[in-house]
């Protein structure tokens, strides 16, 4: 009877051990972080392989690095490119100067002026005898709408007749002029030195007032015939005498008032 139950168990050992074992589930391919899409039903596809460092494509960090340097830069401003300062005025350098005096007569005269405070004048003049030539410097040491002036002028005048002139400034006062070989030939050297003030624009015009002293020299021609005269008699003068012309020096005041056209 005991046989049996043994048979019994040895077949069912042999029966175990002849089924096949239960397969093991595949191992899946995808990448843990995707999924496939469930609208799809497509199989998921595999994540691609991590790049290096040494890659070309810039890496999130990078990207955000460069989108703040981007918008840095188109957020910046270029400063304002200084502005130079305005030069200096330029002076005008030439002018023409009329003026009117004693014992300068009335002229005109070119101006070239070198430095602000530095004047050349030359030019001609009329002293309502004869006409003349003059010269002059002037020191100007402010260059402003009103200045100070130290100037010194030279001059010579030709020698006309003084006749007319004097018979017209003493007309009506009852004195004759004399007919005199001495004013047939009225000429003179002077040199004055004046102080004025100047008012008007520098760079444009400037009208001037001056009063200083001047230095006249003049040679009386027709000094003999003068003396030879007097001393004959009337319509016959005494020509044994001999006199030679003299030349005579005075200090007069000095006044010029004038007016510098610049351009």
């Amino acid at each position: 009877m005991r046989v049996v139950p043994i048979a019994a168990a040895l077949w069912a050992a042999h029966a175990l051990a002849q089924s096949p074992a239960p397969a093991a589930p595949a191992p899946s391919t995808s990448s843990p972080t995707m999924t496939s899409s469930p609208s799809t039903g497509a199989p998921a596809t595999p994540a691609p392989a991590p790049t290096s460092t040494s890659s070309s494509t810039p890496t999130s960090t990078d990207s955000t690095s460069a989108s703040s340097s981007s918008s840095s830069s188109s957020s910046y401003a270029a400063p304002a490119a200084s502005t130079p300062s305005a030069p200096a005025e330029q002076i005008t350098n030439w002018g023409i100067m009329l003026e009117g005096g004693i014992p300068d007569g009335v002229g005109a005269s070119a101006i070239f002026r070198p430095m602000t405070w530095l004047r050349l004048s030359a030019g001609g003049a009329y002293n309502f005898v004869a006409f003349g030539f003059r010269g002059g410097v002037s020191v100007v040491p402010l260059y402003m709408p009103f200045s100070p002036s130290l100037n010194v002028d030279v001059g010579h005048f030709l020698g006309g007749d003084a006749t007319p002139i004097l018979q017209t400034a003493f007309q009506g006062t009852g004195y004759a002029v004399p007919d005199s070989p001495v004013l047939k030939q009225v000429a003179y050297d002077y040199a004055d030195a004046t102080l004025g003030l100047e008012f008007g624009l520098p760079k444009t015009f400037t009208i001037f007032l001056r009063l200083g002293v001047a230095y006249i020299r003049s040679t009386l021609h027709g000094f003999e015939q003068l003396v030879q005269e007097a001393a004959g008699q009337p319509g016959a003068p005494d020509t044994t005498i001999t006199a030679q012309d003299p030349t005579i020096t005075l200090t007069a005041p000095s006044l010029k008032l004038g007016l510098i056209v610049y351009f």
